[in-house]
């Protein structure tokens, strides 16, 4: 095909490449970004690992929907395990990472078909460092709720006054732009950044390299007087939910949520079918995210509560090994299963509460598919997430701790039952709330809205630039 202007060149899309975190909770909502660049006509590529590559493809039904390309975090043969370390695993891959990358923008370049953009998870920030190199143009990805990355960003400018360790958990923080914060709502990496040095600079780092644009994966109208605060001072854009669009909205084609699950799934099929039998809203889902290993304490507490609920439940363990000797546990009454497609699973109309770590994905997972939430989170950004469902989204309960961290058995009783109605007005005013923020969050995403506005800005600058 001829170019328009009678110059004899092919017409061609921008090329934009996708380079993740390597886990999970940030593979999936940029595969996702991916999918929405190339239904408004832009050529994507998917940057992995040859691990990554090796884990996702094996299963048939979990094939990439957009082509790949090869870098390397130099731990070529089994990914982070194979080194063990955060801080040392950072370390080469940034170096190696950074080199291969570079590799290959050349290699892109000498073919005649050169990256116009690359859009990179923001705990990666070295990968701008490489892009101006060679003239691309980049657009940084936060994978967190905005207000948590405010936090960050505040801490990374020392404008954030955090309470002295010991202090008690309901000291205020006040932040400009966000609700009233408490001590224990903040990241457990503010908190304690002992605990793992390697994540605490990861997450201040990720403000070290501004980008053209910075993409983050949430919805003006959950957190609007955060986003626009952030809005002033660096190029913000919230383009979220990024779930699949079949999730979304009802004419999307059908498109399986688990096309990049790193962990063989159960059979999403025989799953929802056992959905099928059950009553609308009387299933408890239980899911704490791929990372998570609870302290065997907590799980029998899990298994105590899901005893005295009686109800019928699927709880996703997360590993096969921990399912096989607990199977006996879930009786006739309920599913425990290595893993699952989440939101297909929440979307079914029988799901009717979701116990969850409150990891952004399974959060933004609930709400844009209108399940109460009961929250137990562990570290991270999960506190301030759940303090957002409880206390200003009004979609749910968080599950308090005793003493030595354990969450009770009679604790998520109550709170589950509290959830589904079973205690009254509460349940029927949290099933009201979550069913509005439902639609609000499918409104931001459908034609026209806040998010679907920002996502069609950030086409228009890819093609300006290409």
């Amino acid at each position: 095909m001829e170019g328009a202007a009678g110059e004899g060149k092919p017409i061609t899309k921008p090329l934009v490449l996708l380079l993740p975190y390597t886990t999970q909770g940030h593979i999936n909502p940029l595969n996702q970004l991916g999918q929405r660049l190339a239904l408004h006509g832009i050529e994507v590529r998917h940057l992995t690992t040859p691990y990554l590559l090796n884990s996702l493809l094996p299963t048939a039904d979990r094939r990439l929907s957009i082509p790949t390309e090869l870098i390397s975090d130099g731990f070529d043969e089994s990914g982070y395990a194979q080194c063990g370390d955060v801080q040392t695993y950072l370390d080469r891959f940034k170096d190696v990472g950074s080199r291969t990358l570079a590799e290959l923008l050349g290699r892109l370049a000498s073919n005649g078909r050169p990256a116009n953009w690359i859009v990179y998870d923001a705990f990666l920030p070295w990968v701008a460092d490489v892009a101006r190199r060679f003239g691309v143009s980049t657009a940084s990805f936060f994978s967190q709720l905005g207000a948590v990355n405010a936090t960050y960003y505040l801490h990374c400018h020392r404008k954030l006054n955090i309470p002295p360790p010991g202090s008690e958990p309901t000291t205020p923080v006040p932040i400009p732009g966000l609700p009233s914060l408490k001590f224990e709502d903040l990241s457990s990496f503010l908190i304690a950044p002992e605990s793992i040095p390697a994540y605490y600079d990861l997450l201040l780092n990720q403000f070290s390299n501004t980008a053209d644009v910075m993409l983050v994966n949430s919805i003006e109208e959950l957190e609007p007087d955060v986003l626009h605060a952030m809005a002033e001072s660096l190029p913000f854009k919230p383009v979220g939910p990024m779930l699949p669009l079949a999730h979304l909205d009802p004419r999307a084609s059908k498109q399986r949520a688990n096309e990049t699950d790193l962990r063989e799934a159960s059979r999403a099929d025989d799953l929802l079918g056992w959905l099928d039998s059950k009553p609308p809203r009387s299933v408890v889902y239980v899911a704490f995210g791929s990372i998570a290993t609870l302290e065997e304490a907590q799980v029998v507490e899990i298994e105590a509560a899901l005893r005295a609920l009686d109800k019928p439940f699927i709880w996703v363990t997360g590993a096969k090994d921990s399912v096989a000797g607990r199977e006996a546990a879930a009786g006739e009454v309920g599913r425990m299963v290595g893993w699952s497609s989440q939101p297909e699973v929440l979307a079914h109309a029988a799901v009717g509460c979701f116990v969850t770590h409150c990891g952004w994905n399974s959060t933004l997972e609930g709400l844009t598919l209108g399940v109460p939430m009961v929250c137990m989170p562990w570290w991270s950004d999960q506190p301030m997430n759940a303090m957002f469902v409880e206390e200003v989204w009004g979609v749910g309960l968080r599950a308090r701790a005793g003493e030595g961290g354990t969450v009770g058995r009679k604790e998520i009783e109550r709170c589950v039952r509290e959830v589904m109605a079973d205690g009254g007005e509460k349940g029927r005013r949290i099933w009201s709330r979550v069913q509005k923020w439902k639609e609000v969050i499918r409104t931001a995403a459908d034609k026209g809205g806040s998010s679907d506005r920002n996502l069609i800005g950030f086409v228009e600058m890819v093609r300006d630039k290409h």
